[in-house]
Order: C-alpha cells, then structure tokens, then sequence
C-alpha cells in the first residue's frame, strides 16, 4: 500500500480480490479499480475534459491525439423506426448498378 497523502491510498497486486490496482479513500473505501479479469470500477463519475457529460451522453472519439468528447446519443444516424418513410428504389442497402 502507498499512500499518496492522508486522503488516498493506492493498494492492490493482489491475487485474493482479483485486483491489480486500486484506489481507495481514508476510509478504505474504493474510488477507482482495474481488475485482472479487465473490468474497470468507478465509485464516481467519469470525467473527461473537466466535465462528466449529461444524462443520455456518450464518449465520442475525436481520433488519436485529442481527447474524447461527451455528444448527446442519437441524431440522424441509424435509428430503430423501421420502413416509415422510405421510398422503394430510393432507400436500399447496396448499389444501384447490375
């Protein structure tokens, strides 16, 4: 165990709780995990850019050498409305020539 100051401590490397880096406050209580099995526990939100997003928010990648951005879900991607408002011959998955 280290401890970073009187308020954090970093433990883990263990085998007995699958944990292999944990962050825990003064009470021992977890604050953020990274399991062997590759699971990732927060206690507290995900905060990107200052600021932790919205309700109904995703990360959206903004490529390789910037960081991630919260959008809100959905907008004129794929959506789930079935064939409302399709035009046979128009709409279609594939290519228009033989």
């Amino acid at each position: 165990m280290k401890n970073i100051n009187d308020n954090v401590k970093i433990t883990g490397f263990g085998t007995g709780s699958n944990t292999t880096f944990q962050v825990n406050d003064a009470n021992s209580d977890i604050l953020f995990s990274v399991k062997d099995n590759g699971n990732v526990q927060f206690s507290g939100s995900l905060i990107i850019g200052a600021t932790s997003g919205t309700l109904g928010q995703v990360l959206i990648s903004q490529g390789p050498t910037v960081s991630p951005i919260w959008a809100t879900a959905g907008g004129s991607g794929w959506s789930l409305t079935g064939n409302a408002d399709t035009v046979d011959g128009v709409n279609f998955l594939g290519k228009s020539n033989s």
